[in-house]
């Protein structure tokens, strides 16, 4: 019976990748080509090891990227649809309690009230009406903040 074994040529150890990506980090260069890399690596490293070690921090940067920017995207999209809501209601966030306002934003905003709305994720927004005419009211977005930054603005425990 014949077996096919399948041999790994120059599988990368954790410090050979740790060494391409501290080089990758503290480069000036955005760009630098494979040849390059190699002669300011602090130690010598095949070829083909490199280039293996080049595709998996590219994977792994784009799977950071990925989850990052859904994320930002899912905040960002409802942030912008309670806008359009805030435009049509003024009052359409909670009424957060003069008491329980921070004073971080009484002093740095003079602000009298403040409005908070949940949004995906846990994230909060928080904004302030004010009224600069007789005509007009203008709504002020103070912070966009998730759930652990809003509860130590807020002075909440965790539990």
């Amino acid at each position: 019976m014949s077996q096919t074994i399948q041999k790994l040529e120059h599988s990368p150890t954790l410090n050979t990748v740790l060494m391409v990506e501290e080089t990758l980090k503290n480069m000036e260069d955005s760009v630098i080509t494979i040849a390059e890399l190699k002669r300011i690596l602090p130690k010598q490293i095949n070829h083909n090891t490199l280039k293996i070690i080049l595709d998996y921090l590219d994977k792994r940067n784009l799977e950071e990227k990925a989850d990052i920017s859904k994320t930002e995207r899912i905040i960002l999209d409802a942030v912008n649809k309670k806008i359009e809501i805030i435009k049509i209601n003024p009052y359409y966030g909670n009424n957060v309690p003069k008491r329980l306002i921070p004073d971080k934003y009484k002093i740095e905003y003079s602000i009298r009230n403040l409005y908070r709305i949940e949004l995906p994720l846990f994230w909060r927004m928080l904004y302030t009406l004010t009224n600069e005419d007789e005509i007009r009211i203008i709504a002020f977005i103070l912070d966009v903040i998730d759930h652990r930054d809003y509860n130590k603005k807020f002075g909440y425990k965790n539990r």
